[in-house]
């Protein structure tokens, strides 16, 4: 049995940055989206330092190293920040921001301007744009400037791609 057919529903959660230090130029693994419908970006942080800020960077490649590159854009994506404790208690929901013109960079607490992720633990979900799969850019990679970041701050990432594989049994409705 194919376990992937059936598992978390045609989803997919691949590793990318796992205990990676943002206080530095972080460059994340290469993840093949030629197959997927959807892929998303999902960032873990802790509390920071006040005045912490991203520079986050989307990538697309055309090989899973080297190759040429070009930036690939987001317009939306979904954060949650923990309570003044740290804590994610079930209460707390998910915000969810659009953008009229699509980024390829994320720059902390500027994009948008009312989001202060640096001194709160925090869950970002990126909804990346479409990969331009017709030239060969099939590969998606994720690139953080450290200049930012006053000390240390250990982050987990991951990406999240959707139908990426078909299902064998269709899923309950139930």
């Amino acid at each position: 049995m194919d376990f992937n057919a059936g598992f978390l529903e045609g989803w997919d959660l691949v590793p990318d940055l796992i205990a990676s230090d943002f206080n530095a130029d972080v460059t994340g693994t290469r993840f093949f989206a030629g197959h997927s419908k959807k892929v998303y970006w999902m960032l873990q942080k802790p509390a920071g330092t006040a005045g912490d800020d991203f520079d986050i960077t989307f990538n697309q490649a055309t090989a899973a190293s080297g190759g040429s590159t070009k930036v690939l854009t987001t317009s939306r994506f979904h954060y949650k920040k923990a309570s003044s404790s740290n804590t994610f208690a079930p209460s707390i929901l998910w915000t969810n921001v659009v953008l009229t013109t699509p980024i390829s960079q994320f720059l902390g607490d500027s994009t948008p301007s009312d989001l202060t992720l640096d001194t709160v633990a925090a869950v970002v979900l990126f909804e990346l744009d479409a990969c331009d799969v017709t030239n060969g850019y099939n590969w998606i990679f994720v690139q953080n400037e450290g200049d930012g970041i006053a000390n240390a701050l250990v982050v987990n990432a991951y990406y999240l791609s959707r139908d990426v594989y078909a299902q064998a049994i269709p899923v309950s409705k139930a």
